[in-house]
């Protein structure tokens, strides 16, 4: 299955390697297609040096091994704003480019969409559970 993992997924992934974030970017990487775009790459790169002083080498070196297993593409313009969150919309639009079947995120304005033009978009712990009784 292709999935979006939304940058909070990643960040927390990236800030709490025993945590599970982490064990859902492992299963993802692992069992999923992950669609990213640089919009992503660039939000997580931001957040992690500038808001959690994550050293910006190690949030390189971290970022180059997430390139190795993604598939990047360039977001879909949507025509008009769609999340309560114009910030958002990138995330659909790279959904949308990836062909992804679903968006994982802990962000509220997206989950109150539920789903986007056939996208579901769940929190990670509905997605782990969901994957894990299809296995």
């Amino acid at each position: 299955m292709k999935i979006v993992l939304d940058t909070n997924v990643l960040i927390a992934a990236f800030i709490s390697p025993s945590g599970r974030s982490h064990e859902l970017l492992e299963r993802c990487a692992t069992f999923h297609v992950i669609v990213c775009s640089e919009f992503i790459l660039e939000e997580l790169r931001d957040k992690l040096v500038n808001k959690f002083k994550r050293d910006s080498p190690d949030v390189e070196s971290a970022i180059d091994l997430l390139r190795t297993r993604i598939q990047l593409v360039v977001p879909t313009s949507l025509e008009q704003p769609i999340s309560r969150d114009p910030k958002d919309d990138p995330i659909l639009g790279t959904a949308i480019a990836g062909e992804a079947e679903q968006i994982i995120t802990g962000d509220k304005d997206l989950l109150s969409l539920e789903s986007y033009l056939g996208i579901k978009i769940v929190k990670p712990g509905e997605f782990l559970t969901e994957d894990e009784s299809e296995k």
